[in-house]
């Protein structure tokens, strides 16, 4: 899964200035569709995996912070590292998620109504 090119596709799918005209029926229609497809192909299995990557990960980061103390120079990089990465996985979810409300938002305003 390439997730540098669907994000690529969240910002161009969520950036996209101009909406069609309410006259414009069919291509607001056809324009909710590609949005509602893009959630449903794209952006929800990239927030669910990293959603599970996540939960699944927590308690070991929890308890590696609960137990360690802080050492500048005499530190265990295994545990330093997973924390980290754990950290990378909350920035990752937080933008893909932030990409699908901004997507939601935009089918939102291309309802029929």
């Amino acid at each position: 899964m390439n997730v540098t090119f669907e994000l690529n596709d969240a910002e161009f799918t969520a950036e996209q200035r101009r909406l069609p005209p309410k006259a414009q029926a069919l291509a607001r229609k056809a324009l909710r569709a590609r949005c509602h497809n893009f959630l449903f192909t794209a952006q929800a299995p990239v927030v669910g995996s990293l959603s599970l990557l996540f939960y699944l990960c927590l308690p070991t980061a929890f308890t590696i912070v609960k137990t360690s103390s802080f050492r500048l120079w005499d530190f265990d990089l295994a545990r330093t590292l997973f924390v980290f990465l754990q950290v990378g996985i909350v920035g990752c979810l937080g933008f893909s998620i932030y990409l699908s409300v901004r997507v939601l938002v935009r089918a939102w305003k291309l309802r029929p109504f």
